[in-house]
């Protein structure tokens, strides 16, 4: 009796181990999900900003933190790291 209920104890520590791994990789896809549908937001505001501006101005100044009017520069979240990686994508 005293073994059935240890072996019975030992599968359900299993089992809680089990659920916990799939939790934390549950949590570790979320992660990634989210970091990646930020890159994508952050690639759609660059583009935005991109096809709003011009690519010339961009490829000139491909390191600006924008290249534009005193209103875009002020524009929150506004960073060149996107714009960068767009500006290399078109051809000049």
């Amino acid at each position: 009796m005293a073994l059935r209920l240890m072996a019975l104890r030992l599968i359900a520590l299993r089992l809680i181990a089990l659920r916990l791994m799939a939790l934390r990789l549950m949590a570790l896809r979320l992660m990634a999900l989210r970091l990646m549908a930020l890159r994508l937001m952050a690639l759609g505001r660059a583009a935005r900003s991109f096809t709003a501006r011009g690519a010339k101005t961009l490829v000139r100044t491909p390191f600006a933190a924008t290249s534009g009017t005193r209103r875009h520069r002020a524009a929150p979240g506004n960073h060149n790291l996107g714009q960068f990686a767009l500006a290399l994508m078109v051809p000049e």
